[in-house]
């Protein structure tokens, strides 16, 4: 628990330090602090709100404060950062109410009844709009859109200079036609497949090779007459392998697994087996009872089961089926092996291929005989786990296969060698052919002098195009940006039913309520009064909604577990406590709006006080009915700190400063005898220089006349209840001849009626003289009225 705060330098907190020796005056379960309003109220909370924060405000940089907990440690504003992550702070002010509820504004200042809930979804709309005014700023025309215009023209410049220039060079038909021609000609080019950009490939060789004459020309041709054959594709057998699969299949049958006496049955019967495999796997999960028949289904029969068919027999059947699906591939695999024909050689060597395919027809039959076998003996130790199975494998007819494949590879490597002897030289003559024809395609169509200009015109084009590219790629990246932050929005309806609920539950209306819609992809909320858009919010208005809002927050904080009876009811547990929430409140009460006073305590002390399920809870006020209503919050009186803030002037200096609660204030639920209180302390003899201290105490003297005037409508309105005026009452009082200071404070300085009023100093004496006229004619005329009020402020 928190139970001091100093504050060496904060916005209008200086050397500020906590009293020490006064067990009264701290930090404590409930702290209700009262200030004036621009005393400090929110500067405190923001002091608070950087432990939930975990970092520094940003208008409140340079800082020096210390907090100090009931375990004598502290935390010092330069490592608040590494504030303990077991607590949790929560803090509500005006600042909460900016980063969490983006509240739209009219022009001329008036609050839209439109609204974005969530710190994250705020963030994300004002995210939105400046990537919009990236995209396009009408105001100053500039953005992505706006250039893709400009290059967009740019671009169809260029494109159309270059396509002019292709149309007119034509080399790109030229050369597809020409690169067809080499294509058909197989025998004469050997080039096949062949297009232009294999063409391009060859140009520069072109370039600098030989052009043949006719003659030249005619004799490497007739080398190109003899025919030759493709290469004979060869892929050898593992048979390394194939040995492994096989012994590893024949060690498998003679393994066996154990099962006792009781269960011999199930194993015995191979239909009976598999039905109870598949039952045992069926009931892994409850097998409380059959889910077959129904009947109760024992634990020591399902033990029985468990150990009949365990882990070892799931892992024999599993090697079992691989073993099978690996022979049974192995015999595809040596089907397709050597599928040749006689033509596929050349006549030299079709009369020895003949000899060993033959040899190897006859084998291979011989060995997928066996591997056929071997499958289903396999197939049947599947059910016959707890036997030795046996099966006699001729491993020599494997040594036999890869004999006879070893004579197939020489055969192929043979013939294959013949074929790259023969095309060697053919393809040595195709080249030759080849580069003399592409040599002379080039010196037709000027090809080197036409591409470089060509070059010069694509290096523009391309140009505007990548340019065009850029601005659209960033236009498209903005988009995606934009429809992500969208997608980012967090999903705050939740938030929003609790804000109705509250507003329904502890308002006791349903008058305001929030309705979610889509506005360009983001999720806002209408405030609707009676069903119609709330036009002309109030700030009261505005505050109400916030503060429902940032309970719904701190409800977020707790889990609340429910539990279904038997009958079906739903019935919710108690919330558990968090030792470590610190909550504080800044002024939930607008200026503006006295309206919902007791509203705002009623949630205060039904969702926070009286969960007891905090650590502290901190609540400023400026209002003196809303602090009237905070004693009543159900927290113990040795719980409960009761703090003022106050703000002084030394010099040209001003400062606040936490002080302990007047008795008038702690003690006392009226308005009234603060206002006494406040007179009082004018009233009161003091020592040493009473100007300089009523002007080192200037928001005293500021407020003065204003208290005035409300201490004397209640005084006299109790002590003459009619409908006249104050000033007629005030008559009734001064026996016909109301003073005329009294007279000058009532009509001019508790009222700006006058703007050059606002800017005269007060006559602190003149203030003095009006204090003692009415305290001297009350106890003048009311002597133990005035003797009970002065008891209420010692």
């Amino acid at each position: 628990m928190i139970r001091s705060l100093d504050i060496k330098k904060y916005g209008s907190y200086q050397e500020f330090i906590w009293r020490k020796g006064d067990d009264k005056f701290r930090f404590n379960k409930l702290n209700i602090i009262y200030g004036h309003n621009y005393s400090g109220k929110t500067t405190l909370s923001r002091i608070f709100q950087t432990l939930e924060k975990r970092n520094q405000h940003n208008d409140y940089l340079d800082v020096d404060y210390n907090f100090t907990f009931d375990d004598g440690t502290k935390i010092d504003s330069h490592e608040i950062d590494n504030f303990s992550s077991d607590y949790f702070v929560r803090v509500f002010n005006s600042d909460f109410i900016r980063e969490n509820l983006g509240w739209l504004h009219n022009r001329d200042g008036s609050i839209q009844p439109f609204a974005i809930l969530g710190s994250d979804n705020v963030e994300i709309r004002d995210e939105i709009k400046t990537l919009e005014l990236i995209l396009r700023n009408d105001d100053t025309k500039l953005g992505y859109e706006v250039d893709k215009i400009t290059l967009e023209k740019n671009k169809y410049n260029m494109t159309k200079s270059y396509n002019d220039f292709v149309k007119a060079f034509d080399i790109e038909s030229r050369m597809t036609t020409f690169a067809a021609n080499i294509r058909r000609n197989q025998i004469l080019y050997g080039r096949d497949p062949y297009n232009k950009t294999h063409l391009q490939r060859d140009f520069s060789e072109a370039k600098i090779a030989t052009q043949l004459n006719y003659v030249n020309r005619q004799s490497k041709q007739k080398q190109l007459d003899e025919q030759e054959l493709p290469n004979i594709p060869y892929y050898a057998l593992r048979y390394k392998e194939i040995k492994i699969i096989i012994s590893e299949s024949m060690n498998i049958l003679s393994k066996t697994i154990s099962v006792t006496e009781d269960l011999n049955k199930l194993v015995i019967d191979d239909l009976i087996k598999r039905w109870v495999i598949e039952g045992i796997a069926y009931h892994e999960h409850d097998h409380s009872e059959c889910k077959f028949c129904g009947s109760p289904f024992s634990q020591s029969r399902w033990n029985q089961l468990n150990a009949c068919f365990n882990n070892e027999s799931k892992e024999m059947r599993e090697r079992i089926n691989f073993l099978i699906d690996e022979l049974s591939r192995l015999i595809q695999k040596i089907g397709k092996q050597f599928n040749h024909q006689k033509k596929d050689f050349y006549i030299s060597n079709q009369s020895d291929y003949l000899q060993v395919y033959e040899k190897w027809d006859k084998k291979r039959d011989e060995f997928v005989e066996y591997i056929k076998d071997l499958v289903e003996v396999l197939r049947i130790k599947e059910t016959k786990e707890t036997e030795k199975l046996t099966f006699n494998f001729d491993i020599s007819i494997l040594n036999d296969l890869s004999d006879i494949e070893r004579e197939f590879e020489t055969l192929i490597q043979s013939n294959n060698s013949k074929t790259t002897s023969l095309r060697k030289d053919k393809e040595s003559i195709q080249r030759e052919i080849l580069l003399s024809d592409i040599k002379e395609f080039l010196n037709e169509s000027n090809y080197f002098v036409n591409v470089k200009k060509l070059e010069s015109i694509k290096a523009e084009r391309d140009l505007s195009i990548r340019e065009f590219s850029e601005i659209e790629k960033k236009i498209s990246e903005t988009k995606e940006q934009i429809e992500l932050k969208k997608a980012m929005q967090k999903d705050e309806s939740k938030g929003a039913d609790r804000v109705n609920s509250y507003l329904e539950l502890y308002f006791g209306s349903d008058d305001i309520k929030l309705e979610p819609f889509e506005r360009d992809g983001l999720i806002e909320y209408e405030i609707k009064r009676n069903g119609i858009l709330a036009n002309n919010l109030s700030d009261g208005e505005c505050s109400l909604i916030s503060f429902c809002y940032f309970i719904s927050r701190i409800d977020d904080l707790f889990y609340i577990p429910k539990r279904i009876l038997d009958d079906g009811t739903e019935v919710e547990l108690p919330i558990p406590s968090n030792e470590k929430l610190i909550i504080y409140i800044d002024d939930p009460i607008s200026s503006l709006d006295n309206n919902h006073v007791f509203f705002i305590f009623s949630i205060i002390e039904a969702r926070i006080a009286k969960q007891r399920k905090l650590k502290q809870l901190f609540i400023s006020t400026h209002n003196l009915d809303f602090l009237k209503y905070l004693k009543r919050l159900s927290v113990t009186g040795e719980e409960c700190s009761y703090l003022c803030i106050e703000k002084h002037r030394k010099g040209v200096d001003t400062k606040s400063t936490i002080v302990p609660m007047p008795y008038h204030l702690r003690e006392y639920v009226t308005e009234f005898n603060y206002l006494f209180q406040e007179m009082y302390n004018v009233y009161k003899p003091t020592r040493g220089d009473k100007q300089k201290k009523a002007e080192n105490s200037y928001t005293n003297i500021y407020n003065l006349p204003n208290n005035i005037r409300k201490f004397l409508e209640l005084y006299t309105f109790y002590r003459y209840p009619n409908n006249d005026s104050l000033m007629k009452r005030l008559e009734m009082m001064f026996d016909g001849h109301v003073p005329i200071l009294i007279n000058r404070i009532i009509n001019e300085f508790s009222h700006l009626t006058f703007i050059e009023r606002a800017w005269k100093p007060f006559d602190i004496p003149e203030l003095d003289e009006v204090v003692n006229q009415i305290f001297d004619k009350m106890k003048e005329i009311d002597k133990k009225q005035f003797d009970a009020l002065l008891d209420s402020c010692q």
